[in-house]
């Protein structure tokens, strides 16, 4: 026969299991709405887009790293004046922007470039040598020696940053006709430049 004590123990363990029902309910709804957020959030979404192209919406062929190094290993004489100073030596053309049938930078994508070239005028001679891009003077150096100097030999040098767009040729001139750019096999005569950055804006 049971006992009060045995009645109440019963009905501790309704309650107990009443609470636990109600807590397995309410678990039960939450995970539906879940369910229900996930499916409207993949009803809701659009066709899959094409894929974007890489880094300042160029290709991803296109050069990243560009550098080049060039000298002469020989002396060159202008037979007119705004003769291109060819270069005859190459030590550096990551990403292929020197163009060794024409002296020629050519920029391989839109950036900020430094350029820099030195050189050696001829004894007892002047030489200005000028950096021309597309066809306009940007900066200008002047070697010149007389027969009072040490060395017999004057230098010219010369560096810029410039905003190139790609496409655009850098080269070196030589402003007089007969002026001579001395150099030999210790390649005194040098034109150097390499990308900074890229300019996504230009």
């Amino acid at each position: 026969m049971a006992t009060s004590f045995d009645s109440e123990k019963i009905l501790v363990k309704l309650d107990k299991l009443t609470e636990n029902l109600h807590h397995m309910k309410v678990e039960h709804s939450a995970q539906q709405q879940r369910l229900q957020d996930i499916e409207e959030s993949v009803l809701n979404q659009g066709p899959k887009g094409e894929k974007g192209e890489s880094g300042c919406g160029v290709s991803q062929s296109t050069p990243r790293r560009v550098a080049f190094s060039v000298a002469r290993t020989t002396s060159f004489t202008a037979k007119f004046a705004g003769a291109t100073l060819p270069f005859t030596t190459i030590f550096t053309n990551t990403g292929n922007g020197f163009i060794t049938s024409s002296s020629h930078f050519r920029a391989p994508v839109n950036g900020s470039y430094f350029l820099t070239y030195f050189y050696i005028s001829a004894s007892n001679k002047e030489a200005h040598v000028f950096l021309y891009v597309n066809g306009q003077r940007k900066v200008g150096a002047y070697g010149h020696a007389t027969s009072s100097s040490n060395a017999n030999f004057g230098t010219g040098t010369n560096q810029i940053v410039l905003n190139l767009q790609a496409g655009d040729e850098a080269w070196l001139q030589v402003v007089g006709s007969g002026q001579v750019v001395h150099s030999n096999g210790n390649t005194y005569t040098t034109f150097t430049g390499f990308l900074l950055f890229e300019n996504c804006g230009n």
